[in-house]
Formats: structure tokens, sequence, C-alpha cells
């Protein structure tokens, strides 16, 4: 899977005048700001510009997921599965497991909630990422499973990001519900879980797949913790365009 990303590039502080810049060929996707533009305008662009790379970097990670349901229906289809999945609406047991996430994905959800969720509840949700984060950063995976916290983007057993949840929770599965619920209830005895594991791996494998794109592209992609990660993106001002021209703006929360 090969994947490009292309934005325009925004320009400041050349020691240039703006007659000179406005002059010179412009490269592709370029703004430039001349003397008949006003700052407004200018400001209007770059946020174009942000709005662009926000929904490049979603159809990033739809590419990714798309490439995995083809590749599940495909083996599916020529080894069909003998059990089914118990996994079923208002099951969270593993809604209290560590969550890896590429940055794209952390873009994609903040964005989901920023347009779906009423600013009351945006503001809460806030408040719980930043007391999750707060209580588990820097924890073993183990020790993180012991205080029994659930995501914070948890409500009442459901997922209030199903539609756009990272790839690792779409491939987390299990064959029996009873074992989940006995390694929550037991963190010290985790028994083996049942799983599906076509779904599993190819989920598993669409996520690298992103991560080893976006190093290709130069930009960070390295596996994040979705909390930390959350908290980040959401604290950082500019951190699309940051995290774009290389800053290590997710350094704290990679996995």
């Amino acid at each position: 899977m090969e994947i490009v990303i292309e934005g325009p590039k925004i320009e400041r502080g050349s020691k240039k005048s703006q007659k000179q810049r406005a002059a010179e060929p412009r490269r592709k996707g370029e703004i430039l700001m001349s003397e008949d533009d006003t700052v407004d305008n200018h400001e209007n662009r770059e946020n174009q510009y942000s709005g662009e790379l926000l929904q490049n970097l979603i159809g990033l990670v739809e590419d990714s997921n798309r490439v995995a349901r083809d590749s599940i229906e495909h083996d599916m289809k020529s080894t069909p599965p003998t059990l089914a999945i118990a996994c079923k609406n208002g099951c969270a047991w593993c809604c209290y497991l560590k969550v890896t996430v590429a940055a794209p994905e952390v873009f994609r959800i903040i964005e989901h909630l920023r347009t779906n969720l009423p600013e009351d509840q945006f503001d809460s949700l806030i408040n719980s990422v930043v007391d999750s984060d707060s209580a588990t950063r820097g924890l073993s995976d183990d020790a993180r499973f012991a205080l029994s916290l659930p995501c914070p983007l948890l409500f009442n057993d459901r997922c209030s990001v199903y539609e756009v949840r990272p790839m690792t929770c779409r491939g987390m599965n299990s064959i029996d519900a009873t074992k989940c619920e006995e390694g929550w209830r037991n963190p010290r005895s985790l028994p083996i879980l049942p799983q599906d594991l076509v779904l599993r791996r190819n989920y598993s494998l669409a996520l690298e797949g992103l991560c080893g794109a976006l190093d290709v592209a130069a930009v960070d992609g390295n596996l994040l913790e979705l909390t930390a990660a959350l908290r980040i993106a959401l604290e950082t001002p500019d951190v699309i365009s940051r995290w774009m021209a290389g800053e290590p703006v997710f350094a704290e929360a990679r996995a």
C-alpha cells in the first residue's frame, strides 16, 4: 500500500519582499501572500490548508481500514470461520486495555468528536482524557490494566467514537466473552483469549502499513498510546502542522 501525503506549503519569514516573492514562479500548492492580500485572506488560506490536510490524513486512515476490510473479506471467503465472534454492543471488557494508534487516527477521532459532540460534552471528554492520562502515562501494560480504568472515550459501556475507532480496536475480538470478563475481574491471571486471528492480523498489518508509509513520507510514524496522544493533540496548538513539519510533538505518547 503506497501512501503519499501532499499539501500546500506555507512560507513565512522570508527575507525577500512580498513583491519579489509574488513575482517568482509558485511551487505546486504553495501559498504566498501578495501586497494585495489582507491578513484575513491569508489566514483564510491557512485555514483552508489545514482543513485540506486534515481531510487528507483522514483519507489515509480510511484507505488503511478499507485495505484491512478487503483482506478480511478475501480471507474469510477462502477459509470461512468456524466460530462466531462474541463481541456485541455494550460488551466493553477490552476497553480497559492499552490501545496503540498512528497519529492520523488521533486526528480523525478528535475531528469526529468536535463535529458530533455539544461543546459541554466535548469539554467534559477533554477532562476525562486528562484525568486518564495523568493516571496511566508511563505505566506498564500490566500496571495499567490492574487499575481497571476504562478508555476515556467509553460512555455507558459504549464507544463514543465507534465509527472512527482505531484499527487496534477494530482488530480486537473474542470468541468467548466470559474469558474477557474473567481477565478483567482477575488481572493477575489473564486467560488466553480465543480470537478470530484473521480479523486481528489484518488490522494489525494495516496499521503497520500506515505507520510505515508515514515514515516514508518523512513524518512521525511511531505507534502512540491513545490516551496520551489524544491529550497532546488536544492541548497542542497547530498540532497537525507541527507534526507534519517534523516536530516530535507526540514523543511523550510513543508506545
